[in-house]
């Protein structure tokens, strides 16, 4: 799901996005799908607090960093 967010038709993304979720946990239904860029995600982060993902602590410092670089090098 990487760079399905690349394309403007944020309606046939977020299907897409919809399918591909659910289909592969096994018919759990995600409550919603939001698409925003690393910038916007760290901004977010100021206000929630640091996330994991794949046992990295995402921070308002770093998600920059690792969305548009980090991410792709691992």
């Amino acid at each position: 799901m990487l760079d399905m967010g690349l394309s403007p038709d944020f309606a046939l993304t977020g299907n897409l996005m919809w399918r591909l979720y659910t289909e592969h946990t096994a018919g759990e239904r995600p409550i919603g799908i939001l698409q925003m860029d690393e910038h916007a995600l760290a901004f977010l982060l100021r206000a929630t607090g640091p996330i994991e993902i794949d046992g990295a602590a995402l921070t308002t410092d770093n998600a920059v960093e690792y969305i548009s670089r980090t991410v792709y090098a691992n």
